[in-house]
Order: structure tokens, then sequence, then C-alpha cells
């Protein structure tokens, strides 16, 4: 979360002040916005280190007092092991968006859309709309990522049982809050778009997709996280290899059956990615199933629950904007309508969820009071 913060603030405030301040170039005003990579990534290792230094006994860290024989050489060439399967996911991912690029102008133009409309299209899938769909990714994949460094020393003790239920606590997790967040986005998606783009024909019904997709997204990326840390990395790419040829096939012939049935037909590459994460996913979790006894039926049966809030806050949220309609051309307007939403349909989810026990079941009572007493600086706690 630090570095997040960090991150984003040296972005805006570094780019806004060496343009508009500052009178630098456009080029210079990308470099200080870029650089709030490094700025994010030195904030959380100090964090880390003050927190290790705090903690140093508790860890057991005894510093200068015992030199391992672990050389230097030895580091590097494990960390050097370790990170080529994490880049390769990564790399993965923006070759998932380079193939939906290439292919998706080449699928509109078939089926007869204009030059301006298939470059607007593609811009709006591959680049735009993905920065709105991080609101879904970023809070449960923080949430779920973190359980990895767990789920890594319970398989070092083979107690396998234990890293099943972390896994799917960490599927839990991500499901809990970002399918209400992407249901919420996908209603919103107009006025969204508006805010963040401006006026659009196409921009609200891509975005209305993409959002959902994200939810798929996310369930990947801590599925390959996990297998990764679970060294199991010939699964890892056998997966990813299957889901990105599956995408690459998929991506024209859904194109053209959308235009067919009627539906928007860049919707058919977004289904055509879902389908590859989909994909992926099967394969690393049937290894799981098949080799260490692995079972998920306890997230189905999560998701199955999440379902119930969700379904009655969209019902409520289509009823509050069926009766409050409100021009969605102004920027203010569409403010209003986003704030309003957000409110009824945050409260009815988390008041209904709260109620059948599915964020104390997710996130443990311990856990839940943590958060409690932090937004509200220890004022308010879950009884026992």
């Amino acid at each position: 979360v630090l570095e997040q913060l960090v991150r984003v603030f040296v972005i805006i405030a570094g780019s806004f002040l060496a343009y508009k301040v500052l009178d630098s170039s456009l080029t210079l005003s990308v470099g200080v916005a870029v650089s709030g990579a490094f700025f994010g990534g030195l904030a959380a290792y100090l964090k880390k280190k003050k927190k290790m230094k705090d903690n140093k006994e508790v860890l057991g860290i005894k510093e200068y007092e015992k030199k391992d024989n672990i050389t230097n050489k030895d580091i590097i060439m494990k960390i050097i092991g370790y990170s080529v399967p994490f880049i390769i996911i990564n790399i993965a991912t923006s070759i998932y968006n380079f193939t939906d690029m290439v292919l998706i102008i080449r699928g509109l133009n078939y089926i007869g859309f204009s030059a301006t409309d298939t470059e607007f299209i593609q811009s709006a899938i591959t680049t735009w709309s993905t920065k709105i769909c991080m609101v879904v990714s970023a809070f449960a994949m923080g949430m779920s990522v973190s359980l990895v460094p767990n789920i890594v020393s319970s398989s070092v003790k083979n107690n396998w049982k234990d890293v099943n239920s972390k896994i799917n606590k960490a599927y839990q997790i991500i499901l809990i809050i970002s399918i209400p967040c992407a249901v919420g986005l996908c209603i919103l998606a107009r006025p969204v778009w508006t805010i963040f783009y401006g006026e659009s024909t196409y921009g609200p019904i891509v975005l209305a997709i993409m959002v959902l997709s994200a939810i798929f997204a996310n369930l990947y990326s801590v599925t390959f996280n996990t297998m990764q840390s679970l060294n199991k990395f010939k699964t890892v790419y056998i997966s990813i290899i299957v889901g990105f040829g599956l995408n690459a096939i998929l991506d024209i012939p859904l194109i053209v059956l959308f235009n067919k049935i009627g539906l928007p037909p860049y919707w058919g590459a977004t289904v055509a990615t879902v389908t590859g994460y989909l994909v992926s996913i099967k394969i690393a979790t049937r290894d799981l199933k098949k080799n260490h006894k692995m079972s998920f039926a306890s997230t189905y049966k999560m998701t199955a629950k999440i379902l119930v809030p969700t379904t009655i806050m969209v019902l409520a949220l289509n009823l509050v904007n069926y009766f409050f309609r409100l021009d969605l051309s102004s920027t203010l307007n569409c403010l209003i309508v986003i704030v309003v939403n957000a409110v009824i349909g945050g409260t009815i989810y988390l008041g209904i969820a709260y109620k059948m026990g599915i964020i104390e079941e997710v996130f443990g009572k311990n856990y839940l009071n943590k958060i409690i007493k932090k937004l509200t600086f220890g004022k308010v706690s879950i009884g026992n």
C-alpha cells in the first residue's frame, strides 16, 4: 500500500510540477512520472528495513554476530533463478495484450469497422479500460498476494492441507472484493468513462465487459504467483502457453460470432482472453488436485454466497438509477451518480455480506477487528 501511494503521488505531483510549474519539457515530465516506480519501491524497502530492525529479536536477526557460508554469487544466482518465472508471467500478460491489440484490429476491419473506430476500440480495450480496471485489481491482489509467503511456509513443511486452505483463502479474498467492485463499475460504466475520458459511443460498452474480465485476471495472477512459490514451474509454463494459444485462436472467430448474433463484436476479444485465463487456471489447479489432493469446494461455495448480496445490490442500484436520472453529459452529474451508487451499493453489499457471515468467514474475526479498529481509529470493534 505504501509503495503504491508513493508511486502514484510521484507520478501525479512530480509530472505536474515538472510540466506546469517548472515549465520543463514533456520528455522530462514523463521521465519524472516513470521514476514513481523507483521511489515507491524505495519507500517499501525502507519501511521493511525499519520493520526488520524493530523486530530483529522476534525474527532471529543478530547482526554482525555470525557469518554464514553462502556467497554473494550464490544469492545472486538464487535470485535470478526465482525471478525468471515471474518475469515470464509478466511478459505473458503483456503478450496477451499485444496479441489482442493486433487481432482486434484485424477482426474489426474484417467485419467492416472503420479505421478510426477500430483504433479507438483497440485502445479502449488494451489501454484505457485496463487503467480503470486497476481499481478492481489493486486491493484484492494486494491482500491475496500477501498470503503467498504463508503458503510457501506451509509447503516447505509439507503441510499441504494448510496450503490448500490458504490458496482457497486467497481466491475468496479476491472474489469478495472483486465481484462487487466489478459489477458496480459495470453498472456505472458510462459515468465513470465520461469522468476519465469524456463522452464516447464505444468506451462505456468496452469498459462494462472489461471490468468483469478483471475478476478472472485477478484469479489468474494469484494462481501463478502461488504456483511459482510452490516451484511448479513446468505447470506454469504449460498453462501459460496453452492459455495464450487459446486466446490467440479464439480472438477473431469470437469477434465474428458476436457480430453475427447481435452482440458488440469487440466483446469477443475479451471473452477469448477470459477463456485463456480460465483454461490456464484449470490446468494449474488440476495439477494441485492430482499431486496434492487439494479441493476448491469451499471457494465454489463462497462464490455462491457472494453472489447473493451482489445480486441484491444490482437490483437495488438498477432501481435507484431508474428513478434517479441525471444528464450524464455533465461531469458533475456523473460524479454525483457515482457517489450515490457507491454509497448505496457498498452499504447494501457490506451489510448483507456481514449479516450472512461472509466477511467474517473470509477474513476471520481477529483480522476483521483489526481492519475496523484502524478505520475507526480504535473506536469500534467487534465483540466476542
